[in-house]
């Protein structure tokens, strides 16, 4: 197989060198086009690759040595079936070599018969014999089919190549090694370019195939493909398209991997079922009505006190501790506002102080707790000292959905062994569902309570639900 790569500024200038230097039969192996940076700093726009086999090669070799340039020219600007048509007969209808061409080796070598003692071999007799006049070796006419396409007489000239009158000496020391040691190591360069010829020819056979069955298979899974790419650009993280394609395809048929709508609700569906929500603890029913804690976990501005003012007016004989870090405790216009009854404490052991003394008085309890510092012990041993004296106690985390993906994973990956729940606020800024989905996946499933949907009390508050996150998802 010979393998050539060709180069020019357009695709017709290209396939005409093509065309001349390998002939009709190339096959084209692989077409390159520059664009872009990569472009620039090359000089051709158009890169072809082109393949042929040795045995039209030489064909085509023949026919260019009885041309010049300018019937070449004239010749390659044909058909490619009558080029192909000439250079097959003018292949078939020129003469076998024979002999060893401009040598002189095939010449008869006359040894006197009488002559029987210290014989030399043949070959020594001839490099000793001084060579004849020798008669001008002519090159062979092109045929007529040939002519026919070139036109005029030109071709059909022969030119004249004189033999050597001596044999140089290089050619006479290559001439003495022992001929059968030569055609063997011809023999093995013959039969190592099989091999790599054939190994060549099995390597394409492989890619061939390889290519065609991956064209069979993203046409069999078409769905499969779009739903990956619909699922990207609402930024969904690839371990979620993985396993909502790896449901996929053990649950639906491969005829209905190829539809995209069926793929995709379907993965909607197991979306659905993945999406964990439970209700918050004061709407459980248990014995004691009332007496329930809800601690308030965040870190930063994600609106927690909107939200614990939001629950405080749905649920009633409710109280809010909040911690003020400092700031002024005057709480009296929020209680006169919202009509609810707040706390502000600054310290922990306030907090436990205000907490026994609601709980005694049989109040549900909101804390809203922000955690400032860096440390998280100091956080997990208030949630600690909390569960160890009061039963109906619940930790939820507050995350804003305008925070980034990767912020809302740090912050559950901090608090994840105390919470029970996550309170999404923010939500009608949100951009990204699909980073929400991610973060919840991310989180083990940690269940969704509540929604903020807004900055009006006590109004813009829902309760977390699966079909509220896909609706806006399909909406976006």
């Amino acid at each position: 197989m010979h393998v050539r790569k060709f180069e020019g500024d357009s695709l017709e200038d290209v396939l005409q060198t093509v065309k001349k230097e390998l002939g009709p039969d190339a096959i084209i192996i692989k077409t390159k086009t520059n664009k872009g940076l990569a472009g620039a700093l090359k000089k051709k726009k158009i890169e072809i690759t082109a393949a042929i086999s040795e045995t039209s090669y030489l064909k085509k070799a023949k026919v260019d040595s009885v041309l010049n340039e300018e019937q070449k020219e004239r010749f390659y600007k044909n058909p490619a079936s009558k080029i192909n048509a000439t250079v097959s007969n003018f292949s078939d209808n020129t003469p076998a070599a024979r002999g060893y061409g401009n040598l002189a080796l095939n010449r008869s070598v006359k040894i006197a018969e009488t002559e029987t003692k210290n014989k030399t071999s043949d070959l020594d007799r001839f490099l000793d014999e001084k060579p004849a006049n020798e008669q001008p070796v002519r090159r062979a006419a092109p045929s007529m089919a040939l002519n026919e396409f070139i036109g005029g007489t030109e071709a059909a000239e022969e030119v004249e190549v004189r033999r050597p009158t001596a044999i140089p000496a290089q050619a006479q020391a290559t001439a003495t090694q022992p001929i059968s040691s030569s055609m063997n190591d011809f023999s093995g360069k013959l039969r190592e370019n099989d091999r790599r010829i054939k190994e060549l020819e099995d390597r394409l056979m492989e890619l061939t195939q390889s290519v065609t069955f991956k064209n069979r298979k993203d046409d069999e899974e078409k769905g499969i493909l779009e739903l990956g790419r619909t699922l990207r650009s609402l930024d969904f993280d690839e371990a979620v398209i993985h396993l909502l394609n790896k449901n996929a395809r053990a649950n639906l048929s491969q005829k209905d991997l190829a539809v995209s709508d069926v793929v995709f609700d379907h993965a909607l569906q197991h979306l659905h079922s993945l999406i964990k929500t439970k209700p918050i603890l004061f709407a459980e029913e248990t014995q004691s009505t009332n007496g329930k804690i809800v601690v308030l976990i965040s870190e930063g501005s994600s609106g927690q006190t909107s939200m614990a003012l939001k629950l405080s007016n749905i649920y009633e004989n409710c109280v809010v501790i909040k911690f003020s870090h400092g700031a002024s405790a005057n709480s009296r216009f929020v209680e006169k506002m919202f009509d609810v009854e707040m706390n502000m404490v600054s310290t922990i052991s306030e907090a436990l102080q205000a907490i026994r003394k609601a709980s005694e008085a049989n109040k549900n309890i909101i804390v809203d707790y922000k955690n400032i510092s860096s440390e998280v012990d100091e956080t997990k041993k208030f949630v600690e000292s909390l569960s160890r004296s009061y039963k109906n106690l619940e930790v939820e985390l507050v995350l804003s959905a305008i925070h980034s993906e990767i912020y809302n994973r740090k912050i559950i990956s901090k608090y994840k062994q105390q919470l029970d729940g996550v309170i999404i606020n923010h939500l009608d800024k949100c951009l990204s569902f699909g980073s929400l989905i991610n973060v919840h996946m991310h989180s083990g499933q940690i269940p969704m309570v509540f929604f903020g949907t807004g900055c009006v009390v006590p109004e813009d508050i829902e309760a977390a639900s699966s079909e509220r996150i896909l609706a806006s998802l399909v909406e976006l």
